[in-house]
């Protein structure tokens, strides 16, 4: 197999309160199912190590993944991926914009190239996580980064131009390949 990556949105969970950042809330039941379900169709390929933001439900995702696949994996926890991550460097000021602006005007701001408080350009963001993946690869198994829907929705939008309307939505364990 040759290099392969996935980066992909963490599995299930309930719906984040209106007004909250959400941190603290974990997979769901479906969400673990999910997680497993999502490992096991990777039983047939060698996973190298799972890298995810330091949330709960990401960390919590990837242990379910290596549970499904039958595999030992290490899994390596890191701030670029979330908490704060590439996107945002100065968590204080980006989770207070966060509380008050709703994704889909944070989304518009970022793929239209308007600064917002505590977050980086969107190029630069994604030259960073670039950077991380191409460092924390092997070659010859497949790697897998777990984050969240943000993320994933910019990195689309960076890569291959899709846009999201009205109401983004990346699917619970969507995400691309590179």
């Amino acid at each position: 197999m040759k290099k392969h990556t996935l980066i992909i949105r963490h599995a299930d969970r309930d719906k984040i309160p209106t007004g909250e950042f959400g941190a603290e809330i974990m997979l769901n039941k479906n969400g673990v199912k999910n997680a497993i379900n999502f490992g096991r169709k990777l039983k047939q390929q060698a996973i190298n190590k799972i890298y995810t933001s330091p949330i709960g439900r990401c960390v919590q995702t990837a242990e379910l993944i290596t549970k499904g696949a039958e595999q030992k994996v290490e899994i390596i926890e890191s701030r670029l991926l979330g908490a704060p991550g590439v996107f945002v460097f100065d968590e204080k000021l980006a989770a207070e914009f966060f509380v008050e602006a709703n994704l889909e005007t944070i989304y518009n701001m970022i793929i239209n190239d308007v600064s917002i408080p505590g977050m980086r350009a969107l190029k630069t963001a994604c030259e960073m996580l670039e950077k991380f993946v191409n460092e924390n690869f092997d070659k010859q198994k497949l790697n897998i980064f777990v984050t969240h829907d943000y993320f994933i929705a910019f990195l689309e939008f960076y890569y291959y131009k899709k846009t999201y309307k009205n109401k983004i939505i990346v699917n619970f364990l969507e995400g691309i390949s590179l």
